[in-house]
């Protein structure tokens, strides 16, 4: 009895919808985990920087969206059904295994290396499939949602391990539906899902401070494989000229401007408790996020290929303009799905406006014929407006902390909306 209770306390069931905790903190666990998609990131972003082409910029945002809804599949669990015992840290680390597995592979994923990051996808895939079956097995209450789950998570390992064994370019249009697919899973059920009672299915979508959190981690590991592009860019010559040290310095202002935006403007903020808010706040990250990414392949394209007095062709300089453009833009939209405190909403329509201004100012950019350093001094002039409006935003929310006596917390202004 002894043996078995110890045991059960190891090994526990996945917790229940119904004991979800509001407020908990973000686990080590699941730190260590997001750090797996730094290897995969990097990949990404370095395959893309020194080989740039259409085809190749179509790869890119296929792989980072399977990077990112992996990402957000594994978190989403954990967020969900995760304890503290060795059952979720196994499974985590199985994970893991799948996800060093894409690494190695992705950067041949669509091509000679296409059956090994078929063969770990769908072992990761494969995890999420048991992982969701045994939730609803255990958990009858949640056995209406997380079975069409298991299903859809089963069609997509099963064709992942199809394609393994199917020639080029078919394995690619495969791949394309079946992502498609199950990135829309979610919105598609919770249309679809008439049978589950709306207080469990609120609990389960309900977007909790801790994934806000895990967000703007994620975000930050984007955000800092733009400055590991910079720094292998001008690590490759030999004699660093003062205008090669004023490119790097302008692609890390880049990436220190979106942190800025991102984090003042939307981080720490948790987005409007109704289902169409909460599924664009979700969707909205991917275009953020890989904004960000672009970014940092498009300056590790520019140190690696083009020196600071050199005419960008119009590819590389779209390359750069548009992530920078679609991120304001993006930020704006999300602007609108999270709640904001009435003190601050005027400042805060000041800034979206700034942020909108200054994505079609710097969308601009490309039309012009530029070198390497006055497209990067266009566009950092351009995101000192939203970056100055964000700062004031700063500055009125801890003035007003201040005022009210608060040592808070990073979101204790939430609680108060």
């Amino acid at each position: 009895m002894l043996l078995k209770e110890t045991f059960r306390l190891w090994w526990q069931k996945p917790r229940s919808i119904d004991q979800v905790e509001d407020n908990r903190s973000v686990s080590f666990l699941e730190l260590f985990y997001d750090l797996s998609y730094v290897v995969i990131l990097a990949e990404l972003i370095h395959a893309l920087g020194k080989d740039v082409s259409l085809e190749s910029i179509g790869g890119f945002i296929f792989l980072f969206a399977v990077t990112w809804w992996a990402w957000i599949n594994g978190s989403y669990y954990h967020e969900l059904h995760g304890n503290s015992d060795v059952r979720t840290r196994v499974f985590t680390f199985a994970q893991m295994f799948a996800l060093t597995g894409m690494a190695v592979f992705i950067p041949t994923a669509l091509g000679d290396g296409q059956a090994g990051f078929a063969y770990s996808y769908a072992l990761f895939s494969g995890i999420m499939t048991y992982l969701w079956w045994v939730t609803g097995f255990i958990d009858d209450k949640h056995r209406p949602m997380s079975y069409p789950y298991t299903l859809g998570f089963l069609l997509i390992t099963l064709t992942f391990l199809a394609s393994a064994i199917i020639a080029i370019p078919w394995t690619h249009y495969m791949w394309v539906i079946v992502v498609a697919f199950s990135i829309l899973m979610p919105l598609i059920l919770s249309r679809t899902q008439r049978d589950v009672e709306e207080l469990h299915k609120e609990n389960a979508q309900k977007i909790r401070l801790s994934l806000v959190e895990r967000f703007g981690l994620f975000t930050i590991i984007v955000l800092g494989e733009v400055i590991v592009s910079v720094i292998h860019g001008v690590s490759g010559f030999e004699i660093l000229t003062w205008e090669i040290l004023c490119t790097a310095m302008l692609g890390i202002f880049i990436a220190i401007a979106m942190w800025w935006v991102y984090f003042d403007f939307i981080s720490h903020r948790l987005p409007i408790q109704t289902q169409e808010k909460r599924f664009a706040w979700l969707y909205l990250h991917l275009p953020v996020t890989m904004a960000i990414a672009f970014v940092g392949a498009s300056l590790l394209n520019i140190l690696d290929h083009y020196s600071p007095s050199d005419v960008l062709s119009s590819v590389d300089t779209w390359l750069m303009v548009l992530p920078v453009s679609g991120f304001l833009w993006s930020i704006v939209m999300l602007s609108n799905t999270i709640k904001i405190n009435p003190d601050d909403s005027d400042v805060e329509r000041r800034g979206m406006i700034s942020a909108s201004i200054s994505g079609a100012l710097i969308l601009l950019v490309g039309f012009m014929p530029v070198t390497v350093l006055w497209l990067l001094v266009l566009v950092c002039l351009f995101l000192i407006f939203p970056v100055w409006a964000a700062f004031r935003v700063w500055v009125k929310r801890m003035h007003r902390r201040q005022l009210e006596g608060q040592q808070s917390l990073p979101f204790e202004e939430n609680k108060i909306n």
